[in-house]
């Protein structure tokens, strides 16, 4: 849709919702593929109108259900949801004024408070009408083994792109200094090999599946100007296996600044409070190897050629140089951690 087009019909629910007329239309940085707006009313209320990018994720159906979910469930601590039009594919939600979280500065309150969020969260079991409302989430797992699956299907559509005619010179290097498959391949499957970590990959009930936001980092919690969080970013929400989301906040591309102590203290926290049953927490210390693991799955996944040409579509100005010299650096960190615990461990 064009902007002028989103901004007549957006307006016209907005002055319906607030009773006000529209006196500021603008666009917005962030939200990835999506479109942000920010739309200000003659009574100086503010909304967020989000306009998805359209592919068959459902991101609008996730992210709109999620959050009229929880704020009927009696969350204060994420955005409020208004009007959505899935003909249209726009939302329009609560503007929240604030930072984006600072990971370096988190803290043991910072780190309380998410904790407090997912143990909540996670209170919501897939019993009667919870399991039909909701979708399973993005790259859903119902095990560890699932979980491997998914990490290696990712790897895979990297190795697909080294057999492509634009594959970059710094990428084909990259392949070449690092044994990736032995790193990702055969991790995974000494993990899966050893006696006492193999009886860990098996399913878990599902009754012991739990919502699950996904993309759950610091970039994705908004500090209120009372210094009290809320939670964005829904798209990918639906029912996973409990254990990964909290690998993912400790190995996520936007975790990667928050001290070590404070991970530490995280994942104490949420084994101490967390409601989920024995036979599912003692997973984590897996899914969190795991998670390291599809990390550097995914970043290697985002330099093949059809990544990079899909940022460079969104972002005609992007260095390609630049672009692939950052994210190689990340991959290598993660790969030179990854090594550095396997020497540890032995």
């Amino acid at each position: 849709m064009k902007e002028t087009e989103l901004r007549t019909v957006a307006n016209l629910n907005i002055e319906s919702i607030s009773s006000s007329t529209v006196v500021d239309f603008s666009r917005i940085l962030g939200g990835g593929n999506n479109r942000l707006f920010k739309a200000v009313t003659e009574n100086c209320k503010e909304f967020l109108v989000k306009e998805y990018f359209p592919d068959d994720r459902k991101r609008l159906q996730r992210e709109y259900g999620a959050l009229e979910f929880l704020n009927k469930s009696g969350f204060d601590d994420v955005p409020t949801p208004y009007f959505a039009d899935e003909t249209q594919n726009y939302a329009i939600y609560s503007f929240e004024k604030g930072r984006i979280a600072d990971a370096k500065a988190f803290t043991s309150i910072e780190i309380d408070k998410v904790v407090c969020f997912l143990n909540k969260l996670q209170k919501t079991k897939p019993e009667n009408e919870n399991r039909a409302r909701f979708l399973d989430a993005l790259f859903a797992s119902r095990s560890l083994d699932e979980y491997s699956d998914t990490i290696l299907f990712k790897f895979g559509k990297f190795e697909e792109s080294l057999k492509s005619k634009e594959i970059h010179p710094k990428v084909t290097k990259l392949a070449e200094t690092y044994q990736l498959s032995e790193i990702v391949r055969g991790t995974i499957e000494r993990l899966h090999k050893n006696s006492a970590t193999k009886k860990l990959f098996k399913p878990i009930k599902e009754s012991d599946m739990r919502l699950s936001p996904v993309d759950f980092g610091p970039h994705n919690i908004i500090m209120r100007n009372n210094d009290e969080p809320c939670f964005i970013d829904f798209e990918y929400f639906g029912w996973d296996d409990p254990v990964k989301i909290v690998a993912n906040f400790l190995l996520h591309e936007g975790s990667k600044d928050i001290p070590r102590e404070q991970k530490l203290y995280f994942l104490n926290r949420f084994k101490e409070q967390s409601s989920l049953p024995l036979h599912v927490i003692e997973r984590i210390d897996i899914a969190v190897q795991l998670a390291a693991l599809d990390w550097i799955s995914i970043l290697l996944w985002g330099i093949a050629p059809d990544r990079v040409a899909s940022k460079k579509f969104l972002d005609a100005d992007l260095n390609i140089e630049n672009y692939l010299d950052k994210q190689i650096h990340k991959i290598v960190i993660r790969i030179d951690d990854l090594q550095k615990k396997s020497i540890e461990d032995q």
